[in-house]
Formats: C-alpha cells, sequence, structure tokens
C-alpha cells in the first residue's frame, strides 16, 4: 500500500498544476483587454509565472499589438508601446525557443527603439546560439 505522505504530496501537486494551468488561461485572455494597460499587467504576470503554456499566446500578440499601434492615436500610442515591450520582455523571461525568430523580427524591424532594445535583451536571456549572436550584432550595429 502507497505511503500516505506520498499521496498527499501527489495530490497537492496536481492542484499546483490544475491551479496553474487555470491562472495561464485566465492571464491569456486578459492579453486580449481593450486596454493596454490591463494586458501589459497581464503579460507580465504571465511571465513571471514562467509557464510554458503562454509562449504562442505572447507570441501572438506581436502582430496584433503592431498593427492597432499603427492605428492608434498619439495618447494610447504609448500604452501600446509598453504594451509590446511587456510581451517581449515576458518572452525573454520564458526563454524558449519557439520566440528566437519572431523576436529577431522584432529586434531589427520594431518602429519604437525601447522595443527594438527588449527584443535583444531578451534574445540574450533565451541564450541559444542563434539568439545571442543575433542580439550581439543588433548590440554592435546600434552602439553609439
Amino acid at each position: 500500500m502507497p505511503n500516505q505522505n506520498i499521496i498527499i504530496m501527489l495530490i497537492a501537486m496536481m492542484r499546483s498544476l490544475f491551479h496553474e494551468e487555470f491562472e495561464v488561461q485566465s492571464l491569456t485572455a486578459d492579453l486580449l483587454d481593450d486596454d493596454p494597460t490591463a494586458a501589459a499587467q497581464a503579460a507580465q504576470a504571465l511571465g513571471d509565472l514562467g509557464n510554458q503554456m503562454a509562449v504562442a499566446p505572447l507570441l501572438e500578440m506581436l502582430p496584433i499589438t503592431a498593427g492597432e499601434l499603427k492605428r492608434a492615436d498619439p495618447a494610447q500610442r504609448s500604452d501600446l508601446i509598453d504594451l509590446r515591450q511587456d510581451v517581449v520582455r515576458a518572452l525573454g523571461k520564458l526563454a524558449d525557443e519557439r520566440a528566437v525568430e519572431p523576436l529577431i523580427a522584432v529586434m531589427h524591424h520594431d518602429k519604437d527603439r525601447g522595443v527594438r532594445y527588449e527584443a535583444a535583451t531578451a534574445l540574450q536571456r533565451i541564450g541559444t546560439p542563434t539568439a545571442t549572436k543575433a542580439a550581439r550584432q543588433w548590440q554592435q550595429s546600434n552602439s553609439p
């Protein structure tokens, strides 16, 4: 018969996993909030949570927020740039290889220098040879 302490520990682990999965799903829904500040907070929380389930929804935000920036009025533009930076930072914290190519594209083509810088930082954090090389090359060509 299994040890009761092991059973209790396994039950606690299962509860934790289900709670984290629910939290990721809830925060993922919050990424689509009409308020860019609320969406940015969700991106930050997803990065802090560290669950790889968040990578795909965060990657899906990159083209959405870029498109919104083109249509945004000046007052909303700053909030959308902050959201893009938070999405990029979260991807760096998650350090998943799926983010390398999209982050390289952001680093080279985003209109905001701060977002490009965050993409380079995220690539360094991911740390694969491709990510590190791209970030290093970008930083060398963009240093004063």
